[in-house]
């Protein structure tokens, strides 16, 4: 796992206020996430943005490439 956000609390990643983690799937369950929430490896996020610019900082900030 050599994402860089992982064991990173959600405040840290510098996220736009644009944007919002809404949800995050880790394993078979469901977390409703805070600032301090940690990622872990295979967590997958469902993020809503106000657009195309906002997620693509998203993308960023987790340290993923934007192919949208």
């Amino acid at each position: 796992d050599d994402c860089p956000v992982i064991g990173k609390q959600i405040v840290q990643l510098g996220i736009p206020r644009t944007a919002l983690i809404s949800i995050i799937q880790r394993d078979s369950k469901y977390i409703t996430p805070n600032g301090a929430t940690e990622l872990k490896p295979a967590d997958k996020l469902y993020v809503i943005s106000e657009n195309k610019k906002a997620l693509g900082e998203v993308f960023t900030c987790l340290g993923m490439e934007n192919n949208s």
